[in-house]
């Protein structure tokens, strides 16, 4: 059975390569009928954090990567790992290493400046049972290294990129326990991947080098080797390393800006990945049917965060009205303009989410196109500057307020109506009607971009926009 796994580090929060990481991942395991594990590699005391882990869990679990078996912690297994490393040292295919830190660190340092690559000279390798017995009782702490074969062959064949070729002369001997106790990651993870019989580990190709480490421990355990798959890493558009500047978002501040779960699974499986030169809109089950690592590309992949908004607004697209007033309504109570889920009419609020229409791309799109239908008239907040553009040409104010009066006397307040009025109007006076629709769009709502005026009007009811305009005309005569 296949059996792949993802493991985080809560040394921060979930970002896009991770992320992209854990589903390639689960999409070989449903596609192949194998196991997905999850496992939170957490053996950093300094920098992990549970608030880092629950939101892991949180993320994973929002884009619909359900484990197979799992969340395994490292911390859990902390004996495990000591028992085979001092099952190695008792063996002597590891030994005890007594330097300190302090020292390795300044030949490290010296190593640099002279331009060359620090690797530990075996100070320690071949030490007598006496001293190894003599400073353990000073209270001398040790970590313990492995002892690296000299020019054994630890190439490998990885499944996107092909032969790869490494020689174990290429690394010192290596610590695999450190002096407190804690394990290092090369060392951890082929226990666990062993232990949990994973038989593929599919990564990102900054592994590459810690791939040929852990080739080197496996053959020093004697256990069998995984395959592995190293994928490209992720860029921003202008092909440097992906950084917060590029977009490079955690998952969970996408989840917050309105992204939807399948929206980001199909923008994760595109970074690096796909199926042909025409498709970009993919299900879940799709993907699953899809994916392959045969069509994984050796080259970098591109973050591009305006084709996530678009992949995210064409599966908004798909849905119906209903199910996108039900999306929206916990990004109106976050930003206030709704008491709770139960207050709102769902009615009302479709046929907001109607006229919203495709400018809803993301779920705050809510917020930032339709926020004044929710205000209370005292919450809508007029600017000199906007105003004065909002009434630029002559006529427009005069104009406003004729449209402001027959509104009043209007019997029935439904766009057809409002359209009818304000273009009649407009044309009495010889004005173009976007004139006074900019006018009166910025007085009922304080913006120059939402949707529809006239369905806009209609929605909001005919008391709220009189009353808007009414406070707006005060605002312009008080501000000449």
């Amino acid at each position: 059975m296949l059996t792949v796994r993802f493991a985080p580090s809560p040394t921060g929060y979930l970002h896009v390569g991770g992320a992209r990481t854990a589903l390639f991942n689960w999409l070989l395991a449903q596609k192949h009928g194998g196991k997905f594990i999850l496992r939170i590699e957490d053996t950093d005391r300094e920098r992990s954090k549970e608030e880092y882990t629950r939101q892991i869990l949180e993320d994973i679990k929002w884009l619909g990567l359900v484990p197979f078996e799992g969340p395994f912690f490292q911390t859990q297994r902390l004996e495990r790992y000591r028992e085979v490393a001092f099952d190695l040292l008792n063996k002597g295919l590891a030994y005890r290493c007594f330097c300190s830190p302090e020292k390795l660190e300044e030949e490290r340092k010296r190593a640099y400046k002279a331009g060359k690559a620090f690797k530990y000279p075996g100070y320690c390798a071949n030490l007598s049972e006496e001293e190894i017995k003599k400073r353990i009782e000073n209270g001398e702490k040790f970590a313990i290294r492995i002892r690296m074969p000299k020019n054994e062959d630890l190439s490998f064949e990885d499944k996107v990129r092909g032969k790869i070729n490494f020689s174990s002369s290429e690394f010192d001997d290596f610590v695999i326990l450190k002096s407190d106790g804690m394990p290092t990651y090369n060392f951890a993870v082929v226990i666990d991947d062993h232990d949990m019989k994973v038989n593929l580990v599919v990564r990102g190709e900054d592994h590459i080098t810690n791939t040929a480490k852990q080739i080197a421990i496996y053959k020093i355990l004697g256990w069998e080797i995984p395959e592995f798959a190293h994928i490209p890493l992720i860029l921003g558009p202008d092909k440097k390393r992906l950084s917060k500047r590029h977009g490079a978002r955690a998952v969970g501040e996408w989840r917050r800006e309105g992204i939807l779960p399948e929206a980001m699974m199909n923008f994760l499986a595109l970074l690096g990945w796909s199926w042909d030169d025409k498709q970009q809109i993919f299900t879940q089950e799709e993907l699953v049917e899809k994916f392959s690592l045969e069509r994984v590309s050796k080259n970098p992949a591109v973050f591009d965060v305006d084709k996530l908004i678009w992949i995210n607004s064409e599966h908004l697209k798909k849905k119906a009205d209903e199910e996108k007033a039900e999306l929206v309504i916990p990004f109106l109570v976050e930003a206030g303009l709704v008491e709770s889920e139960e207050s709102i009419d769902r009615a009302w609020l479709i046929e907001v989410i109607k006229i919203v229409g495709d400018r809803l791309k993301k779920l705050t799109d809510i917020v930032a196109y339709a926020d004044f239908l929710f205000k209370e008239d005292e919450d809508i907040i007029y600017t000199s500057e906007d105003a004065k553009k909002a009434i630029k040409g002559d006529g427009v104010v005069e104009v406003v307020e004729e449209i402001n009066k027959v509104l009043k006397e209007l019997d029935k307040w439904d766009r057809t109506e409002i359209e009818k009025v304000i273009r009649d109007k407009a044309s009495e006076h010889n004005l173009g009607a976007s004139k006074p629709i900019r006018a009166i769009r910025y007085a009922i709502s304080a913006k120059f971009v939402t949707p529809g005026l006239f369905e806009s009007m209609e929605l909001l009811g005919k008391i709220r926009t009189i009353n808007r305009i009414n406070k707006f005309l005060e605002f312009v005569k008080a501000n000449k």
